[in-house]
């Protein structure tokens, strides 16, 4: 049973942010006003309620501690079950009205592609950059994200 609550809560945090489908801004007429609809505003509004539910779920163990303190333990880890089993009911009842996109890339291989062309290169990370190098499949925020990446690595090696 750990191994399956272990690999939906690793996955949740990916499902819920391929539900933003949306990149550019747009100006949408509710009523007698008009809205602008900004996804990175969209995203961030989402997550909150996540990471909301989150912690109010963390909130269960307060019941739990009281339901073994009062009824046993069979009852304090009956309460994070169903909690979890209701949860897991929706995930798979809504399956079907999920927005799920094939992956295109994988970020481990273009790392090693970038770094590749940078060790050629006399291990300059610039040269990988689209504006240096136009049939790469990265863009140039995703080198600047590679070198912070390797510069916080440097920790790992001392």
């Amino acid at each position: 049973m750990r191994w399956l609550i272990s690999g939906i809560k690793s996955n949740v945090s990916a499902l819920v942010a391929e539900q933003c489908t949306g990149n550019t801004r747009s100006v949408q007429q509710q009523g007698a006003e008009k809205v602008i609809v900004d996804p990175a505003v969209t995203a961030q509004r989402i997550y909150m309620y996540f990471y909301f539910a989150i912690n109010l779920g963390s909130l269960g163990g307060i019941a739990t501690v009281a339901l073994e303190h009062t009824v046993g333990f069979w009852s304090s880890y009956l309460l994070p079950l169903c909690g979890f089993l209701v949860a897991f009911c929706v995930l798979i009842w809504g399956r079907k009205m999920y927005m799920l996109r094939l992956p295109n890339s994988t970020v481990i291989l273009d790392s090693f592609r970038a770094m590749a062309i940078a060790a050629r290169n006399g291990w300059k990370l610039d040269a990988a950059k689209p504006s240096n190098r136009p049939n790469v499949r990265w863009d140039d925020q995703f080198i600047e994200e590679l070198k912070r990446a390797l510069v916080a690595c440097k920790v790992y090696l001392i």
